[in-house]
């Protein structure tokens, strides 16, 4: 008895030693599957570009790439130090320009980059400098005054110049902007204006807001010629080209009309999302317009959300994501927003039947909750070009919807009309809200045959 007592003892011990052994795999396990999703942000890309040591002057051009914003806002600097000095200045991400004054001459000092990732701040990058005099030029800083949303930009250039030794007779800011079309592959000249030593300014106005790509030139001219000392080039600010507005609106769907543009050298997401209480429900991508596509023409029901509550508030935003051109920060716009109202059930038909001077068409509804009260005869007058046929607006007009209890109903005759090509759309329609309304046949006539089309 007692054996097999210290038997089943020994099975429930080796049970236990088997369970504690599975916990311990499933928690180790999950612990590695943290640890593997765990984000680990991309580590900041940062250049010195330009630096120039004059007596009492450095002028630096830095450039900070920090595309997952691993550095903590606001703790970006760039310092100059040795033993007994030490001075600091603020830093943007993207390029910055700017100048140390007030230097011992014949000094070594440490130029660094420094941010804070989350420990503390840290050197991101640096280089050992020594003030001498020296001949040079540059620019230190680049200053939007106006609005970025305004049509004209304007910018203050600081610059800093020094020629110890009189060697070069003026200096010159000289401004260019540059083309990213094929067709325009020279810069095209805006100006050049006169510089003094030491440290001056130029404004620059009236350029044209347009993503445009600018270039600086710092010039000193010489009994030799000239001789180039700086050179930066940049993006105005972003400007998206872009309309959005909502078609149509029905029971259960809502269609958009979008039109985007390509931006040379910037790739842009734009995006329609659909929300419902504030939770994002859908999203559709918005393709860029093709200039190939049939002189321009567009479907305004090419973004269309379906499968929608009747009856139900939904809100609508219309984003842009791009990465910026100067700063390489990931940016999101809304660049538009509005709400709409799904309607009531409905259900209609259209029957148009030829005769010899028009077409009588008949409209019969089931709508109980009155969604639409008019019945629109919408007429398009086409051409024939380069063997393709268009058709432009030439007139409407609309006649009420005639009630038996919860049935709608309308007959009419509509002439035809004497073009050579023609459309007539017939639709039902709410006369208050342009967006609802529903196409419900499309008479077409190409020269010599009508065609009927029941939606």
């Amino acid at each position: 008895m007692e054996k097999v007592k210290l038997k089943k003892l020994k099975e429930n011990q080796k049970r236990s030693n088997i369970m504690k052994n599975w916990f311990s795999s499933f928690f180790m396990t999950v612990g590695v599957v943290i640890v593997v999703v765990a984000f680990v942000p991309k580590s900041p890309q940062v250049s010195i570009d330009f630096i120039q040591e004059f007596s009492e002057d450095v002028i630096y051009r830095v450039n900070v790439i920090d595309e997952d914003m691993a550095i903590i806002d606001d703790t970006l600097v760039i310092s100059l130090e040795n033993q007994f000095e030490h001075y600091q200045q603020p830093l943007e991400r993207g390029m910055t320009s700017g100048v140390f004054s007030h230097l011992t001459e014949a000094t070594k000092y440490t130029l660094k980059i420094l941010g804070d990732k989350g420990f503390g701040l840290e050197v991101l990058s640096k280089t050992e400098i020594i003030t001498k005099d020296s001949l040079g030029a540059g620019v230190i800083s680049n200053s939007l005054t106006s609005p970025p949303e305004s049509q004209t930009l304007s910018y203050l250039i600081e610059t800093f110049a020094s020629d110890p030794y009189d060697q070069v007779q003026a200096f010159y800011l000289d401004v260019y902007t540059i083309s990213e079309s094929e067709f325009e592959t020279e810069p095209y000249f805006l100006g050049r204006y006169l510089i003094n030593e030491g440290i001056s300014s130029v404004e620059l106005t009236n350029i044209y807001a347009s993503n445009t790509t600018l270039k600086y030139e710092v010039i000193g001219v010489t009994e030799a010629g000239e001789q180039l000392f700086d050179e930066v080039i940049f993006h105005t600010p972003v400007v998206l080209w872009a309309s959005f507005y909502l078609n149509q609106v029905t029971y259960d769907s809502a269609s958009f009309g979008a039109y985007v543009e390509n931006i040379p050298g910037l790739d842009v997401l734009y995006e329609i999302r659909l929300f419902r209480k504030g939770k994002l429900m859908d999203t559709l991508t918005v393709t860029p317009f093709n200039y190939e596509d049939h002189m321009g023409q567009e479907s305004s029901h090419g973004y269309q959300f379906t499968g929608l509550l009747r009856n139900t508030l939904y809100d609508i935003e219309f984003v842009a994501t791009y990465v910026d051109y100067n700063t390489f920060i990931p940016t999101e716009t809304i660049l538009s927003s509005l709400s709409f109202e799904t309607t009531m059930i409905y259900e209609y038909t259209a029957s148009v039947t030829e005769t010899e001077y028009g077409f009588e068409v008949l409209v019969e509804g089931q709508d109980p909750d009155g969604v639409f009260n008019q019945v629109t005869y919408t007429i398009y007058q086409g051409y024939e070009m380069d063997g393709e046929i268009y058709f432009y607006y030439y007139d409407s007009y609309s006649v009420d919807l005639l009630y038996d209890g919860d049935q709608t109903f309308r007959f009419e005759t509509v002439d035809k009309p004497v073009f050579g090509y023609y459309q007539i759309f017939v639709s039902v329609n709410d006369s208050e809200i342009y967006e609802v309304y529903i196409d419900l046949a499309t008479i077409e006539h190409l020269l010599n045959h009508d065609t009927i089309t029941i939606h």
